[in-house]
């Protein structure tokens, strides 16, 4: 695809075409005329909660992922088993979700597979757009709006002049699990962190969360860091064999979130640690918001994203208040 006169430019480019990506897709399609999504396949795929919201707004879109489940359990500010209800939530594949997805946008949208480098200008209130397809041919594309959905790099947002700003520093360690017998979420505070166990039943992902230093020192040797823990360890186990993967899941802003012909969302905007279990439901609720960005109304997108960042914050520092047992651990500082 090779766009070269005005009858050729796309309404909306969204770059990336995962569960923030798509949800624009499917929220601006009955808009928006020609809609385009950039796709760079990844391989990664997690276990994860969807919360009670989460699976309210995908049930709109005849989305179901995963398993059911009514109440979460953890060990948090105390040895004692806490236990939350939590009716209408799942656990299940993120790679799943982001598949159904990208069904769902169907024949609204042009889902077009492609390298994940890309270079962006604008020239007469339209945007180029340059990147490679699939095969590695060169291709550029002009459109009146972009959207950034490309996650934390926030690929495009920082192409156009935004700067991230954060406001923490948390790093997880991650195996996936084959044999996690227990359908839940399951989350146990340590002396240097914390861990969290999401299993459908059959599949899991195993994470421990805390600062990039920890983690690059016990980065090879979670099977060991794992047998500190009191509770899970009776309910899953860690081998030797697991690959470990790393990912940042620090708390992050991207200021600003919108301007004119462009926005971003999901946590190419802002990035939630998974403490919060928010990350499905605000991309979700980003694409429902976006329709409104594309007329222009980039002001009071930055503002409903200040306001949430805001408030996101505010309860995070409630969550990790409430562990108070080890006030010499560096990372509970």
């Amino acid at each position: 695809m090779n766009t070269s006169n005005k009858s050729d430019v796309v309404d909306l480019l969204i770059v990336g075409a995962g569960v923030a990506g798509s949800a624009v897709a499917l929220s601006c399609a009955p808009a928006l005329r020609r809609i385009l999504l950039l796709h760079a396949p990844d391989e990664f795929d997690r276990i994860e909660s969807l919360s009670p919201d989460a699976c309210r707004m995908l049930a709109r879109h005849s989305i179901t992922v995963g398993v059911p489940i009514s109440e979460i359990v953890a060990w948090w500010g105390s040895a004692r088993r806490a236990v939350a209800p939590c009716p209408g939530a799942r656990i299940g594949s993120r790679r799943e979700l982001a598949n159904q997805m990208r069904k769902a946008v169907g024949e609204s949208a042009i889902i077009l597979r492609c390298k994940p480098n890309i270079s962006v200008s604008r020239k007469n209130e339209v945007w180029e757009v340059k990147f490679c397809d699939e095969q590695g041919d060169p291709t550029i594309v002009s459109a009146k709006n972009i959207c950034d959905a490309t996650g934390r790099r926030s690929a495009l947002g920082r192409a156009v002049g935004a700067s991230r700003k954060f406001f923490d520093h948390l790093c997880c360690a991650f195996v996936p699990l084959s044999d996690a017998a227990e359908i839940g979420t399951f989350t146990e505070a340590v002396f240097n962190g914390w861990w969290n166990l999401c299993s459908d039943g059959s599949r899991g992902t195993l994470a421990f969360y805390s600062t990039p230093r920890i983690i690059k020192q016990t980065k090879g040797d979670l099977k060991c860091l794992f047998e500190g823990t009191m509770e899970l360890k009776k309910i899953a186990s860690v081998s030797s064999d697991n690959m470990v993967g790393v990912n940042v899941c620090d708390s992050s802003l991207l200021s600003p979130c919108a301007g004119e012909g462009w926005f971003a969302v999901g946590d190419a905007a802002a990035s939630f640690q998974p403490i919060t279990s928010a990350g499905t439901a605000k991309a979700l609720r980003d694409g429902f918001h976006s329709l409104a960005v594309t007329n222009g109304d980039a002001r009071g997108y930055n503002l409903r994203y200040a306001t949430e960042f805001e408030s996101y914050f505010r309860e995070l520092k409630i969550q990790y208040g409430f562990e108070r047992r080890w006030k010499d651990s560096d990372f509970w500082k």
